[in-house]
């Protein structure tokens, strides 16, 4: 009887030995479980950050790209402004040239006629004095 007693409580330690090894197995098999989540998560949280990194770098530039864009037509702006301002000035320049012109021919016209005046005048007091 004893040997059974003795036999009934192995078996109950087996027993509970077991289960509790079981446990231990499922304990361990849940923190495998939540660390390879974590692991997951983690690795999607970069994943995550990488994306939006991309996606800020590549906002950054075409950001630049607008602006050298823009840099690029006032430039162009800018160069026309100043061709126009150039062309302006040389129609003015060339203006004053004419107009400067068409006051020496008046002024030269205007000499001649004195001239042609003066000799009037001298060739008829030649003939009055005679």
């Amino acid at each position: 009887m004893e040997s059974l007693q003795r036999m009934e409580s192995l078996q109950r330690m087996e027993s509970l030995q077991r289960m509790e090894s079981l446990q231990r197995m499922e304990s361990l098999q849940r923190m495998e479980s939540l660390q390879r989540m974590e692991s997951l998560q983690r690795m999607e949280s970069l994943q995550r950050m990488e994306s939006l990194q991309r996606m800020e770098s590549l906002q950054r530039m075409e950001s630049l790209q607008r602006m050298e864009s823009l840099q690029r037509m006032e430039s162009l702006q800018r160069m026309e402004s100043l061709q126009r301002m150039e062309s302006l000035q040389r129609m003015e320049s060339l203006q004053r040239m004419e107009s400067l012109q068409r006051m020496e021919s008046l002024q030269r016209m205007e000499s001649l006629q004195r001239m042609e005046s003066l000799q009037r005048m001298e060739s008829l007091q030649r003939t009055e004095s005679l």
